[in-house]
């Protein structure tokens, strides 16, 4: 088999190995596996509509003889064998890792006084854990946060994920216990580095929406819009109306395809990293009684960065009708 082959296949047999160690949650042990892929790696389009039955099953057990057999097919050396195992014993000491780190973050028992929670002061390179109960304020958080820093600037908390793609402020009297225990419903999403955490910033981002808040009871445009079940997007007409978002399919269409309650939703700034999207303008936004598997949430894409402010500077003041600059007047001493 010329060496081009031979190493392309040889890269696939691995990679549905690694699929079949996964068999108790995909459902995939190596059987399965093999009667998935053996026409895709046994046959060319000259001989797909002739194939028996019989044939068919000679060419699954081929494949499983290839998986259960990958180190005398594909003379796996024992340093080769070694690093794979290395690697393993790496991956899942980096997972346990991260579930010892979810559980000492937000134990099982939320009844607890307290527990710590992640927060990167002013950029990601210096964080901290601050100790929150379940009646901890944002304020009342923020004050333990910024002893050390500055007191001539004003500082806002924000929840932060996927490395700062994704970024929602934190009002002062919001409870910090809420966004930590939301943070459980993430799993789906721990390989991806969702780095859940709060941080400490400056008021930048609440001014610029500030300045944007024409205080509009109602707004509609066409966006583009993705769900919780795909990763593309679509072209959308998107109302606000009456404290409700509601996407429908075309401008005319009188009944709406989803509609929820604005104090219902908890909304960022960003995109999921992993959505299939042309650089722009995103709000994503949860529906705090969901938990998400597939994609992080509904997405909004917007046309220009005016349009996501004048948009997200709306939706944050209905949630937070004491204005957007609270944080400007806490006093902290």
């Amino acid at each position: 088999m010329p060496i081009v082959n031979f190493s392309t296949l040889k890269r696939i047999i691995l990679h549905l190995l690694q699929v079949s160690e996964h068999h108790a949650v995909n459902k995939m042990p190596i059987a399965n596996l093999a009667s998935c892929f053996a026409p895709s790696l046994m046959r060319t389009n000259k001989d797909t509509d002739h194939l028996t039955g019989d044939v068919y099953s000679k060419e699954i057990k081929v494949i499983i003889d290839l998986l259960q057999n990958k180190d005398f097919f594909f003379h796996a050396d024992e340093e080769e064998r070694i690093r794979a195992i290395n690697i393993k014993m790496a991956q899942s000491r980096i997972r346990e890792v991260e579930e010892e780190l979810r559980h000492s973050v937000l134990p099982a028992n939320l009844t607890a006084q307290s527990w710590l929670v992640p927060c990167q002061i002013l950029d990601r390179d210096h964080s901290v854990n601050v100790k929150v109960t379940e009646t901890s304020t944002a304020a009342e958080t923020m004050g333990k946060l910024i002893r050390s820093l500055p007191q001539q600037e004003t500082y806002a908390l924000y929840e932060v994920l996927f490395k700062g793609s994704l970024v929602r402020p934190i009002f002062p009297n919001d409870y910090v216990a809420k966004t930590a225990k939301r943070w459980m419903e993430f799993d789906a999403f721990v390989d991806e580095e969702i780095g859940m955490s709060l941080s400490v910033r400056g008021m930048q981002l609440l001014e610029i929406l500030d300045n944007y808040n024409l205080q509009s009871h109602s707004l509609q445009a066409e966006l583009q819009y993705s769900d919780p079940k795909s990763k593309k997007f679509k072209s959308k007409t998107v109302r606000f109306k009456q404290c409700q978002l509601a996407v429908y399919n075309k401008a005319k269409d009188a009944d709406a395809a989803a509609c929820w309650n604005v104090e219902d939703l908890s909304f960022y700034v960003g995109a999921w990293p992993k959505r299939n999207s042309a650089p722009g303008f995103f709000l994503t936004f949860l529906e705090n009684d969901k938990k998400y598997t597939k994609a992080f949430g509904h997405c909004l894409g917007f046309s220009s960065e005016e349009d996501l402010y004048k948009w997200a500077s709306v939706l944050y003041a209905v949630q937070n009708p004491d204005g957007l600059l609270g944080w400007a007047s806490v006093n902290f001493s």
